[in-house]
């Protein structure tokens, strides 16, 4: 058993130095956290293409908002995107009731 001690005590003491060489220090900002924020914007033209009805392509537009969050001392982080949008078309077709 008694030599096993400087073993045992070899083996705690590189744990410790090696755990406080390179853990991550909060206090001193070793851990650096990125937050992203972006947006976005567009202009779109819609149409369809059918032989059924008579139609015609028409603007619209897209906009949007993402935001990406590190989470400290996780191997993840978080993302949030909301995108919205709006087209027209014009379609025409005949009258079924006459």
């Amino acid at each position: 058993m008694k030599k096993r001690k400087p073993h045992f005590l070899l083996v705690v003491l590189s744990l410790c130095f090696v755990t406080s060489v390179f853990a991550q220090r909060r206090h001193h900002g070793n851990y650096r956290i990125q937050n992203g924020f972006g947006i976005m914007g567009a202009l779109t033209q819609f149409d369809i293409l059918t032989d059924n009805f008579e139609t015609k392509s028409s603007n619209g537009w897209m906009v949007g908002a993402s935001a990406t969050v590190d989470i400290p001392h996780k191997w993840y982080n978080v993302s949030y995107l909301i995108q919205l949008s709006e087209n027209h078309i014009d379609i025409s077709a005949n009258n079924l009731l006459s």
